[in-house]
Parts: C-alpha cells; structure tokens; sequence
C-alpha cells in the first residue's frame, strides 16, 4: 500500500508542475471510476452502466484535456494525472482488502512511513534538496503533510472498516469539486467553458457507475435473502 501510495502521490506531484489544480482535481477523480472496473480481474460483475460511463468519461476528458486547435498537443501533466488516477483505485482496493484486518490508524501510519522512505530517496535522486526553499514553504508543506494526507488518509482507512469501496469512492469524488472552486479562490484558476463541460461530464459519468454498483450490490442482497 505505501509503495502504490508513494508513486500515485508523486506522479500527481510532478503532473502540477504542468496543469492546474482543477484539470488534475478531476483527472485524478476518474480512479472512483476506475474502482469497479478493476474489480473485473477479481473477478466481480460490472454493470452495463457503468461501461456506459466509460464512454462519457474519455468524452470528458477530451472536453477537458483535449483543445481542438491542437490536437496533437496533449498536456504531460494531465497524462501523469491520468496514471495517478489508475494507480489512486488499485490503493482503494488495497485498503478495502486490508483496513477491515487491522487496525485503520496503523495502516495508515506504516504506508505514510513506507511512502514518505521511498520519497525521500526520490527526492536525492531526481532534485538538490534546498533547505531555504524548505522553509519558505513551511506553512503549505504543514497542511498537506497534516492535513490533507495524514488526517485525510487515516479517516479513510478508519472508515473503510464501516464503509464499501463503491461507497467511499462517491464521497470521495466531491474532492474534485471542492478542488476546482478552491482552485479558483485561492489560486485564481479558472476553467474554461470547455473544461468545465468536461468536468460536468466526467463527474456524471462517475456517479453512474458507482450508482449502478450500488444497485447490483442491493440486488445481489436480495437474491441472497
């Protein structure tokens, strides 16, 4: 978990430094999606609906990621959102496999451990450590470090022992939209008409294919009862 942890985080990390936060918020969302699909090779049943949402999500994302004038030009940072987002729903599945065993606050504990090992020999590696610059950002590297990923992610592990994945994942898709209206508050990013119909419709078509799962599973209750 903490190796899938580090690279989806990284990859999401670097895939800033060439789109906005909005474009990336809703990129990084389609792993929601992602969640049932995958669950394909565990040999679990995914409804026509939600192949019907395949559909509307590589839509979305040519609204979104795509620009007509320049169709060969597509965003590097957005692919790096893109494989963010497929390594984001194997991590759900993982903590949907293991939270329900252990203990949620040292699950989440030892992938910060793991993931944060691993970064810091990334960061040797590929950058110059620059202790001024550290410090600069002190109050930003606090809040995600604290809040967005220690608080966020140990809730989450919390909560997946009382709470299914496809359940998890439509709540967890509002962080999209909470991303881009921050984005626009705080950071003065503003999406275009376009972009904001591809988000319309990638955020639609997630919430069809979690609904759908959320049917077959109420249906499969039954036949069981």
């Amino acid at each position: 978990m903490g190796i899938v942890f580090c690279a989806a985080s990284n990859f999401q990390q670097f895939a800033f430094n060439y789109s906005t936060s909005g474009k990336i918020a809703f990129i990084t969302a389609i792993y929601i999606f992602f969640v049932p699909l995958f669950g394909l090779f565990l040999k679990k049943k995914v409804s026509l609906l939600t192949w019907v949402s395949v559909v509307f999500v590589f839509v979305g994302l040519y609204f979104l990621c795509i620009d007509p004038s320049n169709l060969t030009g597509i965003n590097k940072g957005d692919i790096l959102a893109f494989i963010c987002a497929i390594l984001f729903a194997v991590h759900i599945l993982l903590v949907e496999k293991y939270a329900p065993d252990v203990d949620g606050t040292k699950l989440a504990c030892t992938q910060f451990v793991v993931s944060g090992l691993i970064s810091c020999v990334i960061m040797f590696i590929f950058e110059t450590p620059d202790i001024h610059a550290i410090k600069s950002t002190t109050i930003p590297l606090l809040y995600s470090g604290v809040m967005s990923c220690g608080l966020a992610y140990t809730f989450q592990s919390m909560g997946k022992k009382h709470t299914e994945a496809t359940i998890a994942s439509i709540l967890m898709c509002m962080e999209s939209v909470f991303a881009v209206i921050a984005a626009a508050i705080i950071l003065h990013e503003f999406l275009t008409e376009r972009e904001l119909l591809g988000c319309f419709i990638i955020f639609a078509a997630i919430m069809l294919s979690q609904l759908s799962e959320i049917v077959i599973a109420k249906k499969a209750k039954l036949e069981i009862n």
